[in-house]
């Protein structure tokens, strides 16, 4: 199969970071169109004074887990949980972990992350759940459309091998909050997404 452009989203670390927002904005700067924003430990506030914090050019590419009354007070892109109901106007997403999960959800959701497709990079111990044989087999059958993002282990060296197996899009984390949260290099981490961007958006 020819390889062909792939669509990008960044996940936004569970922890809470020095100089995130400062690393946000600068994404969007750099070109990202989608940023979800799932911080597990904080509360619904929480996130709504973090979205207060984005300059408000860029709310409208923030996809919000858990916290869907949020999509109603703020000009955000959409949600992102397994249990909530879909706002007009807004993507419903999810996440899945197997092939029959995607299938099962496909006409309820815009778009699914499926993973852990390689070996976790921000979760320890958080092991693939696919060989490249279930990959080319979900080709073959058709499984692999635009709605799946593949998650989990996915870095700018991987992103040939996903094209070629049929993946349309990926979803990343690890691969740029892994080093930040050690280093807070701000150049490195724009750095890191835009190889990652030009890598995707290669034919």
């Amino acid at each position: 199969m020819d390889k062909k452009h792939m669509n990008l989203i960044v996940i936004s670390s569970p922890n809470q970071l020095k100089a995130e927002l400062e690393a946000v904005t600068l994404l969007f700067e750099a070109g990202m169109q989608t940023f979800h924003l799932r911080k597990p430990n904080l509360t619904s506030a929480e996130i709504a004074k973090y979205i207060k914090l984005i300059p408000e050019e860029y709310t409208n590419r923030v996809v919000v887990h858990k916290y869907s009354k949020l999509a109603n007070r703020f000009n955000i892109k959409g949600i992102h949980g397994a249990n909530l109901q879909r706002i007009p106007g807004k993507t419903l997403s999810c996440s899945c972990h197997s092939f029959a999960e995607t299938e099962i959800n496909k006409m309820k959701f815009d778009y699914m992350f499926l993973g852990p497709i390689y070996d976790s990079i921000s979760k320890e111990n958080y092991k693939s759940k696919f060989s490249i044989y279930d990959l080319e087999n979900a080709l073959i059958a058709g499984v692999l459309t635009k709605q799946i993002y593949a998650l989990g282990g996915i870095s700018v060296d991987k992103i040939d091998e996903l094209k070629l197996l049929g993946v349309k899009g990926i979803a990343v984390l690890g691969a740029l909050w892994k080093n930040f949260e050690h280093d807070k290099n701000i150049d490195k981490l724009i750095k890191n997404f835009i190889e990652i961007k030009e890598k995707c958006n290669e034919e």
